[in-house]
């Protein structure tokens, strides 16, 4: 099919990838200490997000809205192509069902349509799934059998992570504020995933950040999908870590991980350390 495969900024596609893949990106805008930034060219390190979080700073990120969506959609559907957009968690954000009003809108427009999917998932999953329904672009005979491939992947696609600091889900309201104070001072670590309707699920702690990525690392060798090799390794501001998990999981399994910068929008919420991996496995 010669279709055009878009997403939200969550997925923290590079620069490099969306050109590979030509992805269509929706940008989204973020605040540090109520001044406005983008997401699009790697605004994590222009801004210096990560040190500015450690140092105090206040982050925060908009929703966006359905007309935002209507316009972005317009634009592709005028180079006569149908769209699959693969949408950020509605178990996350709204954002998913500004997606639909928008697309309905923009339908109206055109003879080729938009068709937008809810991923239950973000950042490295959404990705992922944007890889794979790219490759699947090359055999796929229609756009249903396209979604249907894309939602068959989704109950297996694992989005499993650590943060360093509990303080950021105490923000994010995943955590209170006196469990985040002693967790953070007897060195306990999550270990998280998102659910089967696309919302965080604690899945047990540890003590200490090694033991963390330990299960991290044998968690995936155990679960990953053996006819997949892709996933991604994904980082907020603690590259060495995810070089050790990344050289572990290549060394240890079928795996070929890429390592992937973790963006403002999902960042500005995990906070500095956060590390996860993303991959396909019997399910979530």
């Amino acid at each position: 099919m010669d279709l055009i495969i878009s997403m939200e900024a969550t997925c923290d596609v590079s620069s490099q990838m969306r050109k590979d893949y030509d992805f269509r990106i929706l940008d989204m805008e973020f605040t540090i200490d109520g001044e406005i930034y983008y997401s699009a060219n790697d605004d994590v390190i222009n801004t210096r997000l990560y040190e500015r979080m450690k140092a105090g700073s206040k982050i925060a990120t908009s929703q966006l809205n359905a007309a935002q969506y209507e316009e972005f959609f317009d634009g592709l559907l005028k180079e006569g192509k149908d769209v699959l957009h693969i949408g950020f968690s509605s178990g996350l954000s709204g954002t998913y069902y500004n997606a639909l009003k928008g697309a309905q809108e923009a339908n109206k427009k055109h003879k080729n349509h938009v068709t937008v999917i809810d991923c239950l998932g973000g950042c490295g999953g959404q990705l992922l799934l944007g890889i794979r329904a790219h490759r699947y672009a090359k055999v796929a005979k229609s756009i249903e059998d396209m979604v249907a491939y894309v939602e068959r992947d989704i109950p297996k696609l694992n989005h499993t992570y650590t943060v360093d600091n509990l303080k950021y889900l105490v923000a994010g309201g995943r955590l209170k504020a006196s469990s985040a104070f002693f967790g953070n001072m007897l060195k306990i670590k999550p270990i998280m995933n998102m659910n089967d309707e696309g919302k965080p699920k604690f899945i047990t702690k540890v003590l200490t950040r090694k033991r963390a990525l330990n299960y991290l690392i044998e968690d995936c060798i155990k679960r990953a999908d053996k006819d997949e090799k892709i996933m991604f390794v994904s980082q907020a501001f603690c590259r060495e870590d995810a070089e050790f998990v990344a050289n572990q999981l290549e060394k240890r399994s079928h795996l070929k991980p890429i390592l992937h910068n973790m963006g403002p929008i999902i960042g500005g919420h995990s906070g500095p350390g956060t590390l996860a991996l993303f991959f396909l496995g019997d399910k979530r």
